[in-house]
């Protein structure tokens, strides 16, 4: 995974930068993330993503690219700040939802510094000296404040009897409360030594911070059994997987009030009758302009011969005519394709976050594929001789900033992409190859498997007056192996120019 932020200064402190992450979503998808700030009320702003990556010829399998391809936006969490106000929902259960996601956020944020200062004992020596575990116990103990401002402010509602507003009070409760564990996991698997084969802990004066993590760890646990949370106690694994479980259908529980409504459809099936009406009267004027010319030529005294020719000619013009009417329903269609889209989304409010379902950002999409030759690799004097498959997906997203947001703390978007690569990956050799190695026994057989490299860009750009600006580009590769995605291997450093600053956490915001 790797992660790009923009180094511009916002004009909101509060909104996220502008960010773009790539990485492997699972053994099969590759997922690339941009996040931009929210525009201010009434303002439109435009962004484009592009996403290329180059298939070789020999795995290259024909399919439909719609059906493999996956988008979801969402509005990036509150900002959490202490002592401030609530998020201004319409709904109470809402603003608790807010309110829980600005908090799990603030721990993601808050738990970076902890771990940089333990990581930063790990690279420079493996030890970790006595002002440096001070650091880090100050800073875990500044991390976990918002979770306790959190109950603070849980305490203090008032008793309600409405049955669905207590259950979303301790929901929001235990949600937080898995984010106090994961970064505890997060600091202590920090003080874990690495690149040693058995597990020990760093050098040093490393006990007081162990201590105040079984501090920690004891009160949230006191805390999960007061509130009758299920604990992640390791007496079984399916104890385990259960409390992973409920913590994945908790994150998608809050996380689904973020979320918009999409409606999409394809360009080509809305206007497909417009179109063929259209190049019908095309052809139709074809057909009949000949058609009233060959009569012309045909006087009342033709010979048999003459109304022959007329015929035939007659026949050739509509097949003519029905040729012009299908190539130049495909042309037009293309040219659509190419200078508007290929499917058109509209993103609209959930209605319980405005009853109005105000639609505020509009996404065309366009998918290309195309084969073209390369250079050959080992000497490419012998000309383009290698065939590659070249498969573009271009998002381009225009949203108007809304005062309702902006009153909640939403001040972002997500844009979340996915491409399943599963057809590609039947075609892969995962079979080992074993190679001789000479050593100091004799020769010894390794085995390797094959690894396919696909190299991979991804662009961010935005609309100005004097044309696209682009603001972010990260290119790499994507590593496959025994038919399944590995990972994202990104190239470090600027490249053609744009700015690549990585970023320290790319899930800084929401």
């Amino acid at each position: 995974m790797t992660h790009l932020q923009h180094p511009e200064l916002l004009t909101n402190p509060d909104a996220p930068p502008l960010q773009l992450r790539v990485a492997a979503h699972d053994q099969s998808r590759v997922e690339w993330i941009c996040t931009v700030p929210m525009a201010p009320p009434g303002v439109t702003q435009n962004y484009q993503v592009t996403f290329e990556f180059e298939i070789p010829d020999a795995i290259w399998v024909p399919h439909d690219p719609w059906k493999r391809y996956q988008v979801r936006t969402r509005l990036t969490s509150p900002k959490w700040q202490i002592n401030a106000r609530r998020p201004d929902a319409p709904d109470p259960r809402d603003r608790l939802r807010l309110q829980a996601l600005s908090v799990a956020h603030a721990l993601r944020v808050a738990g970076r510094l902890p771990v940089t200062t333990l990581l930063a004992a790990q690279r420079r020596d493996g030890v970790l000296q006595t002002e440096e575990a001070q650091r880090a116990i100050e800073a875990l103990h500044l991390a976990l404040l918002p979770a306790q401002e959190h109950r603070k402010l849980l305490a203090e509602i008032a008793p309600t009897a409405d049955a669905s507003l207590q259950r979303e009070q301790l929901l929001a409760d235990e949600y937080v409360s898995g984010h106090v564990l994961l970064l505890l996991t997060r600091v202590r698997a920090a003080l874990q030594a690495r690149h040693t084969r058995k597990a020990r802990l760093l050098a040093g004066d490393v006990q007081p911070v162990m201590d105040a993590l079984a501090a920690a760890l004891a009160a949230e646990h006191a805390h999960r059994t007061e509130r009758q949370m299920r604990q992640p106690a390791p007496h079984t694994v399916a104890e385990v997987e259960a409390y992973v479980n409920r913590a994945a259908q908790l994150k998608k529980h809050f996380q689904q009030a973020l979320f918009l409504d999409a409606t999409a459809f394809m360009l080509d099936e809305r206007l497909r009758n417009w179109i063929a009406a259209t190049m019908a009267m095309v052809a139709a004027v074809f057909y009949f302009a000949w058609q009233i010319s060959v009569l012309n030529a045909v006087t009342t005294g033709a010979t048999t011969v003459s109304l022959a020719l007329a015929a035939l000619v007659g026949a050739l013009v509509y097949a003519a005519k029905d040729r012009i009417k299908e190539v130049g329903r495909s042309w037009l269609a293309e040219k659509l394709k190419h200078t508007y889209a290929d499917r058109i989304a509209r993103l609209r409010l959930q209605e319980r976050m405005d009853p109005q379902r105000s639609e505020f950002v509009l996404a065309r999409e366009t998918i290309t594929m195309h084969k073209y030759l390369e250079p050959d690799r080992f000497n490419p004097e012998l000309g383009r001789t290698t065939p590659v498959h070249r498969l573009r997906i271009r998002e381009r997203l225009r949203h108007t900033g809304l005062a309702q947001l902006q009153a909640q703390g939403l001040l972002g978007l997500k844009h979340v992409f996915r491409y399943d690569l599963s057809p590609l990956l039947a075609k892969l050799d995962d079979h080992e190859k074993h190679v001789p190695v000479a050593g100091p026994h004799g020769v010894t057989l390794r085995a390797g498997s094959r690894v396919y490299v696909l190299p991979v860009v991804v662009r961010l750009s935005r609309q100005e007056a004097d044309g696209d600006r682009e603001l972010l580009c990260q290119r790499g590769h994507l590593l496959l192996r025994g038919r399944q995605l590995v990972r994202f291997s990104p190239h470090v450093g600027p490249v053609d120019g744009a700015r690549t600053t990585p970023m320290v956490d790319g899930r800084e915001f929401g």
